[in-house]
């Protein structure tokens, strides 16, 4: 049995699932499986999922209609919880990011010193379709469930490895299905208020978050309108805190949907949204300010 189980939700990324899974299987961790689920692709990405699960007993591969990433990873979870009860930690790898090959070795050290960590992520690298580097990103080493709420610090499904039980205590759907860009997020925050624990980053740049022309022209406002959603969600559970910090965590969403439009080259936009994030909550300023000092 395994002591890890990665989940990968696949939709369409022949391009990159090859570099994916390679990066998966020369992981100097050695005690995993993967479950990945087919969300009803439409080009060879089932076929290249195929040849790895032919050749690497550790691979699995489920297939299902097209429903959506976080439905793929909820069908991934369920069959993780039946199928490997001795699984202590749960990972997901979307199919077009990379992975550092000591960043399961590294986060399964973590959490095996750390027991009151629910969730451990690392810092990362942004790059772009073809591999090469457009920054590191530097976390802060603890986010509450306050900082967490405010911005979304994991930033990638690829990021965190989370205690087996956190997916017992919060129950199915595990991701919210009606979220398509917002759905992580919710998740990571819904694990850290319901089973408590921290969340924390190891800070060595082990993770490879890919941005690809589709991502950086995704609708932004579409983006802050799930946002939205997503609060009304959260609200639901956490009630004193939405009610309490949701204008500053507005601001703090407003300033990423300025910063997305301003790499779309959108300006007028980018402006919008700028004043929309003064408006809310003018502390986004100093905040942003010390953000981008740690960051850096």
């Amino acid at each position: 049995m395994s002591k890890v189980v990665v989940v990968m939700p696949l939709y369409n990324c022949e391009k990159y699932l090859g570099n994916t899974l390679r990066s998966l299987s020369q992981q100097a961790f050695y005690d995993w499986n993967c479950v990945m689920v087919d969300d009803g692709s439409t080009d060879s990405t089932r076929e290249i999922a195929v040849r790895y699960v032919e050749t690497d007993r550790r691979f699995n591969l489920i297939s299902q209609e097209n429903e959506g990433a976080a439905s793929a990873r909820n069908t991934a979870i369920d069959f993780t919880l039946v199928s490997f009860p001795d699984c202590k930690y749960i990972a997901f790898l979307d199919g077009d990011d990379t992975w550092h090959p000591f960043k399961l070795q590294e986060q399964v050290d973590y959490l095996d010193k750390e027991k009151e960590v629910s969730i451990v992520c690392t810092n990362y690298r942004v790059v772009d379709e073809n591999g090469f580097i457009l920054k590191e990103v530097k976390c802060p080493s603890v986010v509450n469930r306050v900082d967490l709420f405010l911005e979304n610090y994991v930033a990638t499904a690829s990021n965190p490895l989370i205690v087996r039980e956190a997916f017992e205590k919060i129950g199915y759907p595990y991701f919210n299905p009606n979220l398509k860009r917002c759905d992580d997020h919710e998740c990571w925050f819904k694990i850290l208020t319901q089973l408590g624990g921290r969340l924390e980053f190891i800070q060595q740049p082990l993770l490879y978050y890919r941005i690809t022309p589709s991502s950086l022209q995704s609708d932004v406002e579409k983006q802050f309108k799930e946002w939205d959603t997503m609060i009304d969600i959260i609200s639901m559970y956490s009630p004193l805190l939405v009610n309490s910090t949701y204008w500053l965590a507005r601001a703090y969403q407003c300033k990423t949907v300025a910063i997305r439009a301003m790499r779309n080259k959108d300006w007028k936009l980018a402006i919008k949204y700028a004043i929309e994030a003064i408006k809310s909550d003018w502390k986004i300023v100093p905040r942003y300010l010390l953000d981008r000092g740690v960051k850096k």
